[in-house]
């Protein structure tokens, strides 16, 4: 069963407001920031990655007020009246530990991770990794569980011009994924002091085939923009999903939900030295 905020809000700083936009429109799992590369003689590479997850999502609710209401949604989360959720950049960097092995974290707002990058031959990079929430996960209401996730790539990335870099790949990946559905009325709350819509909050355990193809343009000498759509296919039957709601109506219940594929674009810059 859902539980559910008071339907009042008290006034907030406008930091702390910041911070609850973030929480209201961050709950969403992205693969982690790509691993380009470089040349023999970089060391540390830094960088920043934004996306957006396209994944097909149907979800029935139900409560004592409502009955029973289907909620669908494509593009994760879409705020009202459609605002993207661009607001969990992700900070990552890389060290090379030797020619052919790279350790590589990443952390925001919403999820934190690490990976071992093995170059067996070049252009070829086999990833190890794993990440689950970040900080603002555990400090913000009405988050179902702990999302987490391991998975292993393999990705090819030949040079086909003096500054593009080809990026082809594919692996697999299970954890506990997040996801959330704007829940519009009558599901959700409404009142002279609403801010935020309702969401309906997901957390699934699911096996993925993941895909990759995109691009690397190299900017000078080191540094790039990378340009790259990942889909991702469901594996097997996934587990019961948890769910939580922000700001709906009361003993909301979550009866069904389904998504099985979907695809998440990122745009990434990053620099080695």
């Amino acid at each position: 069963m859902m539980r559910n905020l008071p339907a009042y809000r008290r006034r907030v700083p406008p930091l702390a407001a910041a911070v609850l936009v973030a929480a209201a429109v961050g709950c969403s799992s992205l693969p982690p920031p790509l691993p380009v590369i470089p040349s023999p003689h970089g060391n540390v590479g830094v960088g920043i990655t934004v996306g957006r997850n396209y994944a097909p999502a149907t979800a029935v609710v139900r409560s004592p007020a409502t009955g029973e209401v289907e909620l669908r949604q494509g593009w994760d989360t879409e705020m009202s009246p459609g605002v993207p959720a661009f607001l969990d950049p992700r900070l990552h960097g890389t060290r090379a530990l030797s020619e052919r092995l790279y350790l590589g974290g990443h952390l925001s707002w919403f999820t934190a991770g690490i990976a071992l990058h093995h170059v067996p031959v070049r252009p070829l990079v086999l990833t190890l990794g794993t990440q689950t929430d970040g900080p603002l996960a555990y400090a913000a209401a009405q988050m179902p569980g702990v999302a987490w996730e391991t998975r292993a790539n393999l990705l090819f990335q030949p040079i086909v011009a003096r500054r593009v870099q080809l990026l082809i790949g594919g692996g697999l990946s299970y954890g506990a994924r997040r996801r959330s559905l704007v829940a519009t009325a009558p599901v959700g709350m409404i009142g002279i002091d609403q801010v935020f819509p309702a969401e309906v909050r997901i957390l699934r355990r699911e096996l993925r085939a993941d895909l990759l193809g995109g691009l690397a343009l190299r900017l000078g000498e080191n540094a790039r923009v990378l340009l790259a759509v990942e889909p991702f296919f469901l594996l097997g039957q996934p587990g019961a999903p948890q769910s939580a709601c922000l700001d709906c109506v009361p003993d909301l219940v979550l009866v069904s939900y389904s998504s099985s594929w979907g695809m998440a674009f990122t745009a990434s810059f990053s620099g080695w030295n």
